[in-house]
């Protein structure tokens, strides 16, 4: 566009760049001219970072602390600065202990049947599974009694007698409820 005669503030207007960056690529001789290194820019804290890193691995982890500590020494830092360097410092936790798993989770796991079941819901469900002692293992008798349960009281609800056979609702087929006293598979 340069050859073209257009002015550099028309091709930055035209292509939607910076000005700045129209002139990066108008002065460059070849394209390997045009990238820019993406260097740490120079930071206010620098100069303290050695302090805080000493102070951090003698045990004063309060940013707070740190920061007053700095100001007081007439440090240009904001507590921002200090706050974001000290996160660094601590990184994550190698001994972090896994998340529990959620209510809604359990819950989930508890009432799919077993072969409904993911690897990870098989997982978890085996992991949290002792937090209950006085259940029993696999889950699939309890989850089938509650559906027994729940097959008997839908049945009385809609033909008003005791219930003859599971099968006739396509939800719970015989093959998953085994429960004694409510249907016979």
């Amino acid at each position: 566009m340069l050859a073209q005669g257009h002015s550099r503030r028309a091709i930055a207007r035209h292509l939607g760049w910076g000005l700045n960056t129209v002139l990066r690529y108008a002065n460059a001789a070849r394209w390997q001219d045009t990238i820019r290194e993406n260097r740490p820019r120079p930071s206010r804290l620098d100069p303290y970072k050695p302090y805080l890193e000493r102070r951090f691995t003698e045990g004063c982890t309060s940013v707070t602390r740190l920061h007053s500590e700095l100001v007081a020494e007439q440090a240009p830092v904001t507590y921002g600065m200090v706050r974001a360097h000290i996160a660094t410092l601590r990184g994550a936790p190698s001994t972090a202990p896994p998340r529990s798993p959620t209510v809604r989770q359990v819950t989930g796991w508890l009432t799919r049947h077993p072969t409904a079941l993911t690897e990870e819901g098989r997982v978890g469900l085996k992991t949290s599974w002792p937090v209950a002692p006085n259940w029993t293992w696999p889950p699939d008798k309890s989850v089938n009694s509650a559906r027994c349960s729940a097959a008997a009281s839908a049945q009385r609800s809609l033909s008003g007698s005791a219930p003859s056979k599971p099968a006739s609702y396509p939800a719970l087929p015989a093959s998953h409820v085994t429960c004694s006293g409510t249907s016979t598979p």
